[in-house]
């Protein structure tokens, strides 16, 4: 069940404690003076999507910790027969970084509701609805399905047409001041192996036509045709999010009564590859398998020999708090560059851009039922440009933006323009560190790995090396009256390298003047609250973070002590970080 919907007079930041309304944060140290993001944050009260995601209860907790907002609205779906409810207690409440929490912040600055981005108002009901759009004024767009093997259909449905119903809502929100949509910079993944920009490339097709097409089609024929309907895009999650970010160009704009044209108040925040915490809510924090942190693993525990990458090539790696930093900062942002009408008692009436847009596509849907040597690596790093803007030219950048309503602001939170690293160099790390601070998991002898462009190479390993050494251990298990599963596990680990291989093998720089920008706008006492500045990162001391998350929240174990392991291992660790 839904929570009562508050009233819709102000909410006080004041009933709760000093630590738990962003006021803490409001105490600078004399000589750097104070915040304007947390001040921002504890006027208005704040959707956000996605919460149950890795992302999202990062986000939660750092709004709730730093930020104080009079309220948290958090729009959950029920799943498997779990109330929305049921959800966030088990999905969110238990997770351990909320552990510190008591309980009156959960009752005083938290709504759940029942609502899901693929429904027209979120789903809402009447009386959350009311509620949300009277009090809200910012919303933080991070639900998406990451899968990269998604049905096509669920995909668009939550990755495209949730775009649109998100923005929708928005235009009715009358006290909206910013909306970010978290996005993924591997939208333009068709960019590969050269230079992107922050900014929507936009194609000449109809997104509506195209949702209107896929939806009409039976399931099957949808997954047999997705092939040739997404590409060149590698992935039914790039595909759908690049389409999603198209429909931000149709929907931002709007008429309300008396044929006022608005502009809704919007940014796009575009990580690249999330990775375990550099310090918020813990150092290394990770709570899923999705991505390298799984890679990682199997190859820690002896299970994953062989994987199909190239060494040489840049790898963009970003924190998952430098990621919710970025994003919170580029809300408040948001109210300094967008132009907006501001808040607003009138209920717009929806003008469509288009005669064939994603609403009218998804109704009418229903209605139917290869080695690259070590000069490619120099090549490509020399070609990498600071993305920080000169001096000079930072205060035309920022009257760019101020003046320019045809473009949508883009954050890049990325790495690869401004601090790379590469695979090789976490490839060794990770190696030398699991060597070093060997899992008791640990299947076999001391973890290696290698890194090959060749897909023969590398089936060819993987029977060797992966399957055969499972259907060993499957026999074990079947002679001492178990269940196999080690064949299967070599299987699904098959399928993670081989939906991951077109990262591995390719790479981009994502340009990130407007994140420099934005960084450079921010206070001294803020850049501490919320720090994404990826040119302070030191990969040697980030690897060991990562590491150490890894052992620690997806191995559920702590670390050894160095004296307990081969000196010639902790050399190899030090080697490791030497080369980096």
């Amino acid at each position: 069940m839904d929570q009562p919907a508050p009233s819709h007079s102000p909410i006080t930041p004041s009933t709760l404690p000093t630590e738990w309304d962003g006021l803490s944060a409001l105490d600078p140290k004399p000589e750097i003076g104070p915040s304007v993001i947390v001040p921002f944050f504890r006027q208005h009260a704040v959707l956000l999507t996605g919460v149950t995601g890795y992302v999202g209860k990062v986000l939660l907790w750092k709004l709730l910790k730093t930020c104080g907002p009079r309220v948290v609205y958090v729009i959950i779906r029920e799943k498997r027969n779990q109330s929305p409810q049921e959800r966030f207690d088990k999905e969110v409440l238990k997770s351990p970084i909320f552990k510190e929490f008591p309980d009156y912040v959960w009752r005083e600055r938290v709504r759940v509701v029942h609502g899901d981005v693929i429904e027209k108002d979120l789903g809402l009901s009447a009386e959350n609805k009311l509620a949300v759009t009277n009090e809200v004024g910012i919303i933080l767009h991070g639900a998406a399905t990451t899968k990269f093997n998604e049905h096509i259909k669920i995909a668009l449905k939550i990755n495209t047409v949730g775009v649109r119903n998100v923005l929708r809502l928005a235009r009715e929100c009358k006290q909206l001041v910013s909306l970010v949509h978290v996005s993924t910079a591997y939208v333009n993944y068709p960019a590969k192996n050269g230079e992107v920009q922050e900014a929507i490339y936009s194609k000449s097709y109809d997104v509506g036509s195209i949702v209107k097409r896929i939806l009409q089609m039976d399931d099957n024929e949808a997954e047999a045709k997705t092939p040739s309907l997404i590409t060149p895009y590698p992935n039914t999650y790039s595909y759908t999010k690049h389409l999603g970010e198209n429909v931000l160009l149709q929907e931002r704009r709007y008429s309300c009564d008396g044929g006022v044209v608005k502009t809704l108040p919007l940014c796009v925040v575009r990580p690249t590859i999330i990775v375990p915490a550099m310090k918020e809510p813990f150092p290394g924090w990770v709570d899923t398998m999705i991505g390298p942190a799984g890679l990682s693993v199997a190859g820690a525990l002896g299970f994953l020999r062989f994987v199909r990458a190239d060494p040489n090539y840049i790898v963009d790696f970003i924190p998952v708090d430098y990621v919710c930093n970025a994003i919170l900062a580029s809300a408040w942002y948001n109210t300094l560059t967008v132009p907006s009408s501001g808040p607003t008692g009138a209920v717009p009436s929806v003008v469509p851009h288009s005669t064939r847009d994603v609403e009218s596509a998804e109704d009418e849907s229903e209605t139917t039922d290869e080695n690259t040597t070590n000069s490619a690596e120099s090549k490509t790093l020399t070609r990498l440009q600071s993305s920080r803007l000169s001096t000079d030219d930072k205060n035309a950048h920022h009257q760019l933006m101020l003046a320019t309503t045809d473009v949508v602001p883009i954050y890049h939170i990325a790495t690869s323009a401004i601090n790379p690293t590469t695979w090789r160099s976490l490839n060794k790390f990770a190696a030398a560190y699991f060597r070093l601070y060997r899992s008791k998991h640990s299947m076999g002898p001391d973890p290696w790995n290698v890194m090959t462009t060749s897909k023969p190479v590398f089936e060819t390993a993987h029977m060797l090396l992966h399957v055969f050494p499972a259907s060993l251990m499957d026999a074990k298990l079947i002679l001492s009256g178990k269940k196999a599963k080690m064949v299967k596990m070599s299987q699904r680990l098959y399928g993670a390298v081989d939906q991951l291989s077109p990262f591995t093998l390719n790479y981009w720089l994502f340009v990130a003047e407007n994140t420099a920008q934005l960084w450079d706008e921010l206070e001294e006492r803020d850049r501490q609250l919320f720090p994404f500045d990826v040119s302070s990162i030191k990969w040697p001391a980030y690897y060991m973070t990562y590491c150490e998350g890894l052992r620690r929240y997806l191995l559920k174990e702590e670390h050894l002590p160095l004296t307990a392991i081969k000196t010639n291992h902790a050399a190899s660790l030090t080697n490791a970080a030497a080369a980096l």
